[in-house]
């Protein structure tokens, strides 16, 4: 039987303290999500390698105009400054493609978020790593505001893969060149957290799942070595059953091969059209599933792999027709997150968690969440997720 109906929906990870109102945020406090019902309904006003043989990639996401000339070179240490190892339990990602409200420190500050995903990081011109599978490293404008975000109090995660274009490992033959790759961006970023997205036709690249372990375990290794150790999650299309065989497949080869994970990052969204129901639910029915996966497969007993558990979900109108994730979802979604002490939390994406100009639509959009919401209502409320700790 087919993971999904047919057609098959994509799994779509494109390139994720304030509270909505004083009774959400008591709502949220006291666990009583209920008590936010309308509210969020509430509109305001208006290196080269040798590649393996593939098709072509998909055209590069369009950055902003003039961003190479306004950002520094990657390696600018001062204009980047250095990662930290303090763990974070919300994570939204950001695409650096497109633009969000407000700078990003600012945003920071304001939700106090610990984490921010940059997505992504793809191949392009052969074996090196390019934003989007085409912009420079140094040539993004958001590069310039990492320094910022961790002089704010946050830090950075890079994600490596996506929906669209080709993770580097599906290019990157050979395994030393590969492992040079992924370096060029954790030197050049001064990175101590890596995430993966593997989803769509390259979660069946064995060839590839072999290549990426191999070249994450050794830099997880020299990171070690040197003291920064490097946290790395993978994230993986779920349905409410739990992972599919090639994800689960893709998790063994890579903790057989000594690489460390910390956390496994589900993509809660585009179950396909007999989905339609209580998103959040679904949600909470793949964790739970998921969680039950990873104690067998990362060896770790059942109170620990709930910590090793992400969710990312898409808030507001997700790719399939009829789903839809909504703030009151969120904040359902907080206190089962709480209750089970799952290890993270996260949104796709920072970008759309915003009204959208013309008001709410029924078709999901890259730039607002296509529900009636107050700006980042999504973050609001799950920002107050914090990472669950020993006891």
């Amino acid at each position: 039987m087919p993971e999904h109906p047919t057609p098959p929906p994509r799994h779509r990870l494109r390139g994720h303290r304030r509270c909505v109102s004083l009774a959400l945020c008591l709502a949220v406090a006291t666990g009583a999500a209920g008590t936010v019902a309308g509210l969020a309904s509430q509109s305001p006003p208006p290196a080269e390698a040798a590649a393996r043989p593939a098709p072509a990639p998909s055209a590069p996401r369009p950055t902003r105009a003039g961003a190479a000339s306004r950002s520094p070179g990657a390696g600018n240490g001062a204009a980047v400054g250095r990662g930290t190892a303090v763990p974070a339990g919300f994570s939204p990602y950001l695409d650096v493609s497109l633009g969000v409200d407000g700078e990003l420190p600012s945003l920071v500050r304001e939700y106090g978020l610990s984490e921010v995903t940059l997505a992504f990081v793809l191949a392009g011109d052969g074996c090196r790593p390019r934003w989007g599978g085409g912009t420079s490293l140094g040539g993004n404008p958001y590069v310039a505001r990492i320094g910022a975000v961790r002089a704010a109090g946050a830090d950075v995660r890079v994600s490596f893969g996506g929906a669209d274009g080709r993770e580097l490992a599906t290019v990157c033959a050979d395994v030393p060149r590969l492992t040079a790759a992924y370096r060029s961006v954790v030197d050049a970023l001064r990175l101590t957290r890596l995430d993966f997205d593997v989803e769509g036709s390259q979660l069946a690249d064995t060839d590839a799942h072999a290549s990426r372990a191999r070249a994450v375990a050794a830099l997880q290794q020299e990171a070690e070595a040197a003291g920064r150790p490097l946290d790395v999650t993978f994230t993986l299309p779920v349905m409410p059953s739990g992972l599919s065989d090639d994800s689960l497949a893709l998790l063994r080869d890579a903790y057989g091969q000594g690489v460390r994970i910390s956390a496994v990052n589900i993509m809660a969204m585009d179950y396909g059209s007999e989905f339609t129901g209580d998103m959040g639910g679904y949600a909470r029915r793949a964790a739970t599933a998921t969680a039950a996966q990873l104690a067998g497969i990362l060896d770790v007993p059942a109170e620990e792999a709930w910590s090793r558990v992400g969710i990312t979900v898409m808030t507001g109108v997700n790719d399939v027709a009829g789903e839809v994730f909504t703030v009151e979802d969120a904040a359902e979604l907080l206190a089962f997150a709480r209750e089970k002490r799952v290890g993270r939390l996260s949104t796709w994406s920072l970008n759309r968690d915003r009204l959208c100009p013309d008001g709410p639509k029924e078709s999901a959009d890259p730039l607002c969440g296509s529900i009636g919401q107050e700006p980042f209502a999504f973050t609001r409320v799950l920002a107050g997720h914090r990472p669950p700790t020993g006891g």
